[in-house]
């Protein structure tokens, strides 16, 4: 953007200097900070994860309930199933509206930096004032666009319409709230994942539970790519684990093989769409070898 005229040409009342000034660093803050090139591509790497995580509604009792923590114990047990389930699909809906919504505001956000760097790059500071009105309105709307983005990426409760615990006369029906509970993706450690002759060993994490042990179950998948058999065809199978690793056994050496890795579902869960993916072929058997295949462990 071109620096302030000399010898009396352009903009030269303080208050139109004043005006361009203001504009201009807001620009720069906004270009320098929320809508720099590291800012922008974290954003599309959240968004990534996002569509990778698991989404969990939890129950939890009103503040008014924590004291009477024992008297609820069977909080589950009093839930209505129809109702439950019910909330269930309202939650998948939302979730969906949720990670939809993600992808609007970040092509929102991209425009709008493509906008202010255009202005700050080819704007005369005379075209700046002139359409002041219109480039305040586009920050404006920038502005609120960055808070919407933030504000969709933080869990949040899900409207419960209905009463979820039925009203009976034996006990009291205490208040509760939908809330989610977000899990980051599962994804396999490609430098950890080895194959053997008639093995393999696979290893996997969580993103942000790296120090922590597992707390859940996982399925793992695999499948032999391109069988020339019918016994070929059965090479397949799901085996469910709580570790972060696996070897698994009995494959044929110098073979391909899919492996698939996800979350066992949990009744709570509501959307889940990731799952990764990994091909490995197997080694062939040392010089020597009888050509029998191990057993899976």
């Amino acid at each position: 953007m071109a620096s302030k005229p000399q010898g009396g040409e352009g903009c030269e009342d303080s208050d139109m200097w004043e005006r361009y000034n203001h504009l201009r660093r807001q620009m720069i803050e906004l270009l320098s900070g929320k809508l720099s090139n590291n800012s922008v591509i974290g954003y599309r790497e959240t968004i990534e994860i996002r569509n990778k995580c698991s989404y969990y509604i939890n129950i939890v009792l009103e503040d008014q309930h924590r004291g009477q923590l024992d008297r609820f114990l069977n909080l589950h047990s009093m839930i209505d199933p129809s109702k439950y389930l019910l909330m269930k699909e309202k939650a998948n809906c939302q979730i969906r509206i949720q990670l939809c919504l993600l992808e609007m505001l970040y092509g929102e956000i991209r425009r709008g930096k493509e906008i202010l760097e255009q202005i700050m790059n080819t704007y005369e500071p005379m075209t700046v004032v002139q359409d002041s009105a219109s480039i305040q309105q586009r920050l404006d709307q920038v502005n609120q666009t960055l808070l919407d983005m933030d504000s969709v990426l933080l869990p949040g409760h899900l409207y419960v319409q209905h009463k979820l615990i039925p009203v009976t006369s034996a006990e009291q029906v205490p208040d509760v709230r939908l809330v989610f509970d977000i899990k980051m993706p599962v994804t396999f450690r490609r430098d950890g994942c080895r194959a053997q002759a008639t093995s393999v060993q696979l290893r996997w994490h969580v993103q942000e539970h790296e120090r922590y042990g597992p707390t859940e179950h996982f399925e793992v998948r695999y499948t032999l790519l391109n069988p020339n058999t019918a016994e070929e065809q059965q090479h397949t199978g799901p085996i469910t684990t709580y570790y972060f690793s696996m070897q698994i056994g009995d494959l044929f050496p110098e073979r391909s093989y899919e492996f698939s890795l996800k979350r066992v579902q949990a009744s709570n869960l509501v959307y889940d769409l990731w799952t990764d993916t990994l091909m490995l072929t197997t080694m062939s058997l040392p010089a020597g070898s009888a050509g029998t295949r191990l057993g899976r462990t």
